[in-house]
């Protein structure tokens, strides 16, 4: 019986790729490469195929002058699972 169950609940279960916490690191080391600069993960987090930082204002300037660079660098390296960040 627990067999079943756990088939059964293998058809909910998030891919590793696409699991929030999986995408917030990703974002987390994608921007600390840009930035030159160590970025938490738990400053990102992932809604729609959106990324939203909560970060220092002068990080946050930084990472929106190079926001084209870094939104490419997402798309490519999560597979579209985030298409932005805010």
């Amino acid at each position: 019986m627990l067999t079943s169950i756990a088939t059964f609940l293998e058809r909910f279960k998030l891919p590793q790729s696409k699991s929030k916490r999986f995408l917030a690191k990703e974002v987390a080391a994608i921007v600390s490469a840009a930035l030159g600069k160590e970025v938490p993960a738990e400053s990102f987090r992932v809604q729609q195929k959106i990324a939203y930082m909560n970060v220092s204002p002068v990080v946050r300037s930084e990472i929106l002058l190079r926001r084209e660079h870094i939104v490419a660098a997402l798309r490519d390296r999560t597979e579209g699972a985030v298409g932005d960040i805010k």
